[in-house]
């Protein structure tokens, strides 16, 4: 037993073992959705078996990686997580590695969950993206369910998820594109709005997407 999973294992289709966003990713991905590979240091996993995760995630995965905390708080429908969870991009070798996890379980701590009991951390490889932004199933403004509504970047979408900048800022009702949709073009838009009302369809609710697009 090494004490972690992936995003192909079963038992990180638990929150309660991978936390809310890695488990949500993992179903995901089950169900075909392209979401990137991903390793889970689930909860309660001795911090004695951190650095051997840190050695083995980068064995796998050469070149810059995402390490993210994922924790049942993070996504309740009662509590907004924004600034109280975190994500480290770029990091490469094992040292950058355990030194993110360790600042997931310091933000956890400072917000008064216990780490070791109720965090998990998630590492996945970064993407080079063409474009990238958040999507919203529920337009944020005016509560419309019939519209998704997009914030799109050129490169990495870390600014915008961030809450730094807007992006260019659309609206998708059918095939109908309003907006600034920049260089994302109305065609991309109908495509990430398409994936919003699947992944909706499979979670049965609505859901705000991190997206990334990546040209062959």
């Amino acid at each position: 037993m090494t004490g972690w999973l992936t995003l192909d294992d079963g038992d990180a289709l638990a929150p309660e073992r991978a936390g809310s966003k890695a488990a949500v990713l993992c179903r995901l991905r089950m169900a075909g959705f392209a979401v990137p590979d991903g390793w889970v240091l689930p909860v309660g996993c001795p911090r004695a078996r951190w650095a051997a995760f840190a050695d083995t995630v980068t064995a796998h995965h050469l070149g810059p990686l995402a390490v993210r905390s994922s924790a049942g708080w993070e996504d309740l429908a009662t509590a907004a997580a924004a600034g109280q969870s975190v994500t480290v991009l770029d990091v490469e070798g094992p040292a950058a590695v355990l030194e993110a996890i360790e600042a997931c379980h310091r933000a956890a701590a400072e917000r008064g969950a216990s780490s070791e009991a109720g965090l998990a951390i998630l590492v996945q490889p970064m993407l080079a993206p063409d474009h990238a932004g958040v999507a919203f199933g529920l337009d944020p403004a005016t509560g419309d369910r019939d519209v998704v509504r997009i914030n799109a970047v050129e490169g990495v979408g870390a600014p915008v998820v961030s809450g730094e900048v807007v992006g260019w800022d659309m609206r998708v009702r059918g095939d109908r594109v309003d907006g600034d949709t920049g260089t994302l073009g109305a065609d991309a838009a109908r495509a990430v709005a398409a994936v919003v009302a699947e992944v909706e369809t499979l979670l049965g609710a609505p859901q705000d997407l991190e997206w990334a697009i990546v040209e062959a």
